[in-house]
């Protein structure tokens, strides 16, 4: 297995123990065994589980089984570091950006630069791709 996709696939299984571990979290406010609100937590979850764990494992596991570049054509591995960089950027802004965890005017430019970062990360993610895509 090449060394973006494992470091892509370990990254996401990162993201999936922590957003089970949000929801263990968010179980015992519910029951009133912890303080605070289980409904703080909901977005942040959400978003570790489908951003940080789903598209993250796509991503590497298509970097793994797509098609080798065609020959004479070697797609810059820069590409794929810099959309897994962007990418977990992008998640943990998210996560430290949600209501509740900072002032109302860090919120809006936090989940602005975080969906920045994520979209920039899927336009590298396609330009890696986009050449491996071909007809036989």
């Amino acid at each position: 297995m090449p060394t973006p996709a494992r470091w892509l696939i370990k990254t996401a299984l990162l993201h999936l123990v922590l957003a089970l571990g949000l929801a263990l979290l968010r179980a015992g406010q519910a029951a009133g065994l912890m303080p605070g609100t289980a409904a703080a937590l909901w977005l942040p979850q959400l978003h570790l589980l489908t951003v940080g764990w789903l598209t993250q494992l796509i991503f590497g596991v298509a970097f793994w089984l797509f098609p080798s570049p065609a020959p004479g054509t070697q797609p810059s591995p820069w590409l794929v570091w810099s959309a897994y960089g962007l990418l977990n950027a992008g998640v943990l802004l998210r996560v430290g950006g949600e209501p509740g965890f900072v002032p109302e005017s860090v919120q809006t430019w936090s989940l602005a630069g975080s969906a920045a970062l994520q979209w920039g990360a899927s336009l590298l993610l396609v330009a890696h791709f986009w050449g491996r895509i071909r007809s036989k």
